[in-house]
């Protein structure tokens, strides 16, 4: 956060912090993949990893990146404070989208939770 932020007194490109962030994780994927048994096994296989993948695969995908995006987004411009009430906020908003969409109601720990 404080790379985004500072660098150079105007902080560094969000874009380009996600796009370094997604290649050192893939880098990261690749050599696991290379390393175990399981994954040279899956390399081999006809089809390889994308055997099962369907246009539908890429919605996750794209939101992943999306998100990745945001957060990067939101380092930047963002102080602590501010991202915790956005992390709290987000937390009670899951916890009453999940209630209503499972038509459950919510336990008097989690109604206690929000409260505080």
């Amino acid at each position: 956060q404080k790379g985004v932020q500072m660098a150079g007194g105007k902080g560094r490109n969000a874009y380009l912090y996600t796009l370094e962030l997604g290649l050192y994780s893939s880098i990261s994927l690749l050599i696991s993949m290379f390393a175990t048994k399981n994954g040279r096994k899956s390399l081999r296989e006809e089809g390889s990893i994308f055997r099962y993948w369907t246009p539908f695969s890429l919605i996750p995908v794209t939101v992943r990146a999306l998100g990745g995006v945001l957060t990067a987004l939101v380092h930047k411009h963002a102080g602590a404070t501010r991202k915790g009430f956005a992390l709290i906020l987000g937390l009670v908003m899951t916890g009453v989208t999940q209630s209503v969409v499972e038509r459950e109601r919510l336990s008097m720990d989690e109604l206690l939770a929000m409260g505080l």
